[in-house]
């Protein structure tokens, strides 16, 4: 399978994770996401390397995730949260934004 197709749907997993994160805000939902991201991420490097690819939309994608792993294992630091408890954190100011348009351009390449 190309490295493409498998990008396409690690991103579909991690929304699916953060949809389901978004009934709760638990911890273990959040721990979904950012198991989910972090195939995401790796994949993200393959596809970097690949023709053709908008090295801006990827390089977008990476900082946002790495601001994202960055915030996320802070929280987990400072709150030691266990499984069940609530689990929400916010976009630090200055950090990157999600590309919500990166899944809806890549479907279209």
């Amino acid at each position: 399978m190309k490295t493409k197709n498998k990008l396409l749907i690690a991103i579909e997993r991690s929304q699916a994770a953060y949809q389901n994160y978004g009934l709760e805000k638990k911890y273990i939902q959040a721990l979904r996401i950012y198991n989910a991201n972090q195939e995401v991420y790796k994949l993200l490097h393959k596809f970097l390397y690949q023709p053709k690819t908008n090295r801006e939309e990827v390089f977008d994608y990476l900082f946002h995730l790495e601001d994202w792993f960055a915030t996320f294992e802070s929280t987990v630091e400072t709150e030691q949260p266990q499984l069940g408890d609530i689990f929400a954190f916010e976009r630090i100011s200055g950090s990157m934004a999600y590309p919500k348009e990166f899944y809806s351009n890549l479907k279209k390449k």
